[in-house]
């Protein structure tokens, strides 16, 4: 491995033993998993903590977590984008969702990097093509289209 491999490794490792700390407030819904995303940020990393589903025809929005992090693996900041898990499923009795929507807390007003991820990672197993995310703060909506790859605010998804 180079240098940034061997350091993002130890980074990861050393972050995953710090997570079990009640203080973090990590969770893990049955039936889901955590994915852990590091990337180099300036001199320090971040990693996200993404919620992955066990299984098909849901997309999980939520539970999502952002840890800075010095190059020893010290945590220097964390947020927690929404406040539970959204389970958006796909599919019902009725058909096949033609859209998905959710809101986001006041004090995290605009849609997330988590958000984006979430639905450009599951989106393709469904025929979802955008989702959206209201934000109470700014009362308004943004979309983000996956197939333009744009995000843009909005009144209403309606």
């Amino acid at each position: 491995m180079n240098v940034l491999e061997n350091d993002l490794t130890n980074v990861r490792e050393k972050l995953i033993s710090q997570l079990s700390n009640p203080k973090y407030e990590i969770e893990v819904p049955q039936g889901f998993s955590l994915n852990l995303i590091t990337i180099p940020f300036n001199k320090n990393f971040k990693t996200y903590l993404i919620t992955g589903a066990n299984e098909s025809g849901v997309i999980p929005f939520g539970n999502d977590y952002l840890f800075i992090t010095d190059k020893d693996g010290i945590i220097l900041e964390e947020q927690k984008f929404h406040s539970r898990l959204i389970p958006q499923y796909t599919s019902s009795v009725n058909g096949e969702m033609t859209m998905s929507t959710h809101s986001h807390l006041k004090t995290n007003p605009f849609i997330s990097a988590t958000d984006i991820c979430t639905f450009k990672l599951y989106a393709s197993f469904t025929k979802l093509e955008k989702f959206f995310v209201y934000s109470p703060a700014l009362q308004t909506y943004f979309e983000y289209n996956i197939k333009k790859d744009t995000l843009k605010k909005i009144k209403s998804p309606l």
